[in-house]
């Protein structure tokens, strides 16, 4: 008598899908559409599909991405686009935009990298590289590779010194959160006109991790004085690290300097290094210092 095989025990079939990320590397080796049948650029396919995306119509973005595609295979923002609608886990999307970044890196030239080094914002055919390099330090950020994220936003800021994405924001706050203190302050001073919340806040801690809580330190400015200019930047931020507040559940999409809903991104930013530490000094010393 033949035995039945317990189907519990048979080992799952392996699925033969493609990722997301082998899709990305087989559409970019694609040639491109002749002309006649590519029907506009591929950037105009793919505002066509962010278009059709806000209108939630997920048809026609798909369509549009298509033509995108048939249009330049090796389109950034259409292979990201891409990455992002084809991907279901972080992990997933992360591992395709790292393919779509080695596409991008390739269509650019590596030439580009060094000649027009610090000016990737100001050159339209370099701005999607620096989206895509933005989402990727998100993904990483996220997922708690640290210095993978760190490693992204400082090549962000060598080819756009100027900053126009604001990832000076992030890049501090992984610097205080790995108490990194050097690179904290020489970043504070790069853009030390810079009096947002998040580089006053930044400093104040900067101050209290560097042991400058009373006395004029080396940098001829005491946490005292730091505290006074990070109030007067945002006096919302204190009742948010000290729990007087509650933060929204979704982050503000605009905010007004000095506003309530920029303190909620400048901690967001800000908070893991205020509150991710075993020696609650910091915030000790905030708590004996503002009035809630």
């Amino acid at each position: 008598m033949t035995k039945k095989r317990d189907k519990r025990r048979t080992p799952q079939k392996r699925s033969n899908k493609p990722t997301p990320a082998t899709m990305i590397a087989e559409i970019a080796s694609r040639a491109p559409a002749a002309p006649e049948y590519a029907f506009g650029s591929a950037a105009e396919h793919y505002d066509a599909a962010l278009d059709a995306l806000r209108a939630d119509d997920a048809e026609a973005a798909v369509g549009a991405l298509q033509a995108a595609l048939d249009a330049n295979p090796r389109d950034t923002d259409s292979l990201a686009l891409y990455a992002e609608l084809a991907s279901d886990k972080p992990a997933e999307l992360l591992t395709a935009l790292q393919v779509v970044e080695g596409v991008a890196r390739a269509e650019l030239g590596e030439a580009t990298f060094s000649e027009d080094r610090g000016y990737f914002w100001g050159l339209i055919e370099t701005r999607p590289y620096m989206r895509l390099k933005s989402r990727i330090a998100e993904l990483l950020q996220s997922q708690g590779d640290t210095p993978a994220a760190i490693a992204e936003y400082a090549e962000m800021l060598a080819l756009n010194p100027n900053d126009n994405q604001g990832v000076r924001d992030p890049l501090l706050g992984l610097y205080l959160a790995t108490d990194a203190l050097e690179r904290a302050d020489a970043l504070m001073r790069d853009y030390e006109e810079d009096a947002s919340a998040v580089m006053c806040w930044g400093r104040l801690l900067w101050h209290l991790l560097s042991g400058e809580t009373g006395e004029t330190g080396e940098t001829g400015e005491t946490a005292e004085r730091a505290l006074t200019e990070a109030q007067q930047a945002n006096i919302f931020v204190a009742p948010l690290l000290l729990g007087a507040l509650e933060p929204p559940v979704e982050l503000p999409a605009m905010y007004t300097p000095g506003g309530a809903n920029e303190a909620v991104i400048a901690v967001d930013y800000l908070g893991d290094a205020w509150w991710g530490r075993s020696d609650p000094t910091p915030l000790e010393w905030l708590a004996q210092k503002v009035w809630l």
